[in-house]
């Protein structure tokens, strides 16, 4: 019985020795880790005009990421002011997702949080006022381990 139980704990010991290093060999190979922050795409806005009492800005966006929550507006008296702004406005629930690109279009205005009924290529609706004259800045917002993570700040443009 002692022998059985020592080659028994022999080839146990062996098929761990074998596990542990297909497992390293398999960590050291594998290329698509990062220890860098989650990289997001940044919003590219198109345009921007008046829509009833607010504005519909065009946008070209993909935001596939992991943990990919929407986006946030940023406005200010110029472009530069917009680009640095640390608060702003996020869009209300999701109506299309931008995981594939393509010109969609966001809604900003005041108190409304979701997109015009009927419409099929709005992504989301922001409670936002923005005035005539002031520069409107998008972001996109991901949820990175115990933080909100934001991309970098879009290209600016002046409402009407």
């Amino acid at each position: 019985m002692d022998v059985l139980a020592t080659d028994v704990r022999y080839l146990l010991n062996l098929w761990l020795r074998a596990a542990a290093a297909a497992v390293f060999v398999w960590l050291a190979a594998c290329t698509n880790f990062s220890a860098e922050d989650n990289i997001i795409n940044t919003p590219i806005l198109m345009s921007i005009t008046r829509e009833g009492s607010g504005h519909l800005i065009q946008v070209q966006a993909q935001n596939a990421e992991l943990g990919f929550i929407g986006y946030r507006l940023f406005t200010g008296a110029s472009a530069t002011a917009a680009q640095a702004a640390s608060s702003g406005v996020d869009c209300g629930a999701l109506n299309l997702l931008t995981t594939t690109a393509g010109i969609r279009y966001i809604e900003a205005k005041p108190g409304q949080s979701s997109v015009t009924a009927g419409t099929t290529d709005r992504i989301c609706a922001a409670p936002l006022t923005i005035n005539a004259g002031d520069y409107v800045v998008m972001r996109a917002t991901v949820f990175d381990l115990a933080a909100i993570a934001q991309s970098n700040a879009s290209n600016a443009l002046q409402a009407p």
